[in-house]
């Protein structure tokens, strides 16, 4: 086993005024005279001290404990600056939540989507700002679009919500009736013109909107994402997996995952220790018992996404910890970038 010359130092230096530090303790109390610090100056030495041996022994042990301290200071000081240093070890939780297809806001950004692909499918020089808000019985789209495409706005919105499974008026929604309502205006022409970039050089050419973004990868998951957000996203794609091939059936399409994992960081480093809570909430037919749903959830939604060797006998798992029947997740939710419009 090979140890950095630095490091060695360091840990000799240490060592030798911890052993100093030890036999003065003990020479001071039972010794009268300096040949019972002898053990304690050798020690202290070879950490770097040097006592004077005409002083009495109260003195000589008072000198050396001072010496001992400035040492032990000192190598801590080299120990930082050469990464010798014993890191203590933190703990932390981290926490990430993902929401299924069928909640409000991701249902916002299906039918969003869908509009922008309509529209740069028949026209590649579109300008599309569509938001979409929703809630109980209702569909709204709305925003500024300048495109030259030409389709059934009110059908592709229906067909999104469609497929995400909301197909009933019990489940909140149903594509087939909900009042849709369409509120998309054309861009104005000043804004258009500046961001339009015709026979413009592309430095001269405005930007329509801006957006700030920044994250980091981590070598937690194949994907190099947090652990948390991967078992997140993945509870929640598993919900709607079981949901759709008929495994689950009584579940309904509206839901969101979270889980929690305690951390362990040492030297600058961390990694997942154990998981601490994973909450479930899914919308479902009232047929299902709360009894039966958390043993569904746990075999053919939980066992097959999260590692079993970082669930312990103190996991907590929350299933429906309030009751999710029949109804939509939230009265309204405005699609996330509206938000940030009205605030800023």
């Amino acid at each position: 086993y090979y140890r950095p010359t630095s490091k060695m130092f360091a840990r000799n230096a240490r060592t030798a005024a911890a052993s100093g530090a030890r036999l003065l303790n003990t020479s001071a109390k039972t010794a009268s005279n300096n040949s019972a610090l002898v053990g304690a100056a050798a020690a202290a030495v070879v950490g770097g001290c040097v006592m004077a041996t005409e002083a009495s022994p109260a003195q000589n042990a008072s000198s050396l404990m001072s010496m001992l301290s400035s040492i032990n200071d000192k190598v801590s000081n080299i120990e930082k600056a050469i990464g010798a240093a014993e890191e203590p070890v933190e703990s932390f939780m981290f926490t990430s939540e993902s929401v299924n297809e069928g909640h409000p806001d991701k249902l916002a950004d299906q039918v969003s989507d869908t509009i922008v692909d309509a529209c740069f499918a028949q026209d590649a020089d579109s300008h599309v700002a569509c938001e979409t808000c929703t809630g109980t019985k209702f569909v709204m789209i709305f925003g500024e679009i300048t495109t030259n495409a030409v389709f059934d706005y009110e059908a592709k919105v229906r067909q999104t919500v469609k497929e995400i499974g909301f197909d009933a008026p019990e489940k909140g929604l149903d594509y087939k009736t909900f009042k849709f309502i369409n509120n998309i205006h054309a861009q104005s022409v000043e804004i258009n013109a500046s961001v339009s970039g015709r026979g413009q050089k592309p430095e001269e050419v405005g930007a329509g909107d801006q957006g700030h973004m920044f994250g980091y990868a981590s070598n937690e998951t194949p994907e190099l994402m947090p652990l948390t957000h991967s078992l997140a996203t993945g509870l929640g794609f598993q919900l709607t997996t079981v949901r759709k091939n008929g495994v689950l059936p009584l579940l309904r399409p509206d839901g969101k995952t979270q889980v929690t994992i305690e951390y362990e960081k040492k030297g600058g480093f961390i990694k997942p220790k154990r998981i601490h809570t994973v909450v479930i909430s899914t919308q479902h037919d009232p047929a299902y018992t709360q009894a039966k749903l958390k043993e569904d959830l746990m075999e053919y939604v939980i066992k097959p996404i999260v590692p079993a060797d970082l669930i312990d006998s103190n996991t907590i798992f929350h299933i429906n910890p309030v009751s999710f029947l029949s109804f939509f997740f939230f009265p309204f939710l405005f699609f996330l970038h509206l938000i940030c419009i009205c605030i800023c």
